[in-house]
């Protein structure tokens, strides 16, 4: 599991949080199904807040960060981070998930444009198009590799079992 949010507002080891400054984030990730929190060593120069986070399946220390315009990456739990320049986000709200088999896999969707990263978050390539110009949220399925789900309030919910390239709308689903 991994975490992310402000400071002040994070307690994960019951403790008393030192900073009140509401411009500074802190994270952790839990070994053990959050029972206990390991905090980051460091977090990334973060021009806004955090909006999604998502963890490696295979690889716990890979983590990716998104705000409304950046996107970062630590491949050692938090101790350092390197920024994903080809996952740029609009300023808008964009959604972040890992793929929950193929630990290198990572999607990003971002009004209408779905990004894969095959190589665990290292560098992203847009892969979809054809879906409606909107804001929504991304999931994968536990335990089947490649299938992305993308919820967009006014369109639907669309699933791809091909890791994006594909999307089909669930028509049964009226509302998401």
């Amino acid at each position: 599991l991994v975490r992310v949010g402000e400071n002040r507002a994070m307690n994960f080891l019951g403790d008393y949080v030192v900073s009140t400054e509401s411009d500074t984030y802190g994270g952790a990730i839990s070994a053990d199904e959050g029972r206990s929190w390991r905090r980051f060593d460091t977090m990334p120069p973060l021009s806004g807040r955090p909006t999604n986070v998502a963890m490696s399946a295979t690889a716990p220390n890979v983590i990716l960060i998104l705000t409304g315009t950046q996107a970062f990456r630590t491949g050692d739990g938090g101790i350092s981070w390197c920024e994903v320049p080809s996952l740029r986000g609009t300023g808008r709200s964009g959604a972040l998930a890992a793929d929950r088999v193929d630990g290198d896999t990572f999607y990003s969707w971002d009004q209408g444009q779905l990004a894969r990263s095959t190589d665990g978050g290292l560098h992203f390539t847009p892969i979809s198009t054809g879906l409606p110009d909107e804001n929504g949220t991304i999931a994968t399925a536990h335990g089947l590799e490649h299938e992305v789900w993308i919820g967009m309030p006014p369109a639907g919910l669309h699933r791809s079992v091909d890791g994006g390239r594909a999307f089909s709308r669930i028509e049964a689903v009226e509302k998401v």
